[in-house]
């Protein structure tokens, strides 16, 4: 499906990056990002329904964990005076370390 929505996805034109809070001169992701591209009026692929179904129908929304609580990751933005802190993981294998 990811790999589906990213083919479709970089079929179409891209739009302006969005700058983070508190780095305004730091675009998130360059201009033409396939993140960055309006894809509402791509064709569904054929098998949309089918997977749309089998994740428990349109009632359940799928989230990519962007944003803030309760579903998204927190993000601070430092610079490099910032000491790096350890961080403790309660389930080892849901970390990218």
């Amino acid at each position: 499906m990811v790999a589906a929505a990213l083919l479709l996805a970089a079929q179409s034109r891209p739009v302006a990056a969005s700058a983070m809070p508190g780095a305004p001169n730091c675009p998130i992701l360059p201009n033409d990002d396939v993140w960055h591209s309006n894809i509402q009026q791509m064709p569904l692929h054929p098998m949309s329904d089918t997977w749309i179904a089998n994740m428990g129908g349109p009632a359940r929304l799928l989230h990519p964990d962007f944003g803030a609580y309760p579903y998204g990751y927190q993000l601070q933005l430092v610079d490099n005076t910032t000491p790096s802190t350890r961080v403790t993981f309660g389930y080892a294998d849901e970390s990218d370390d």
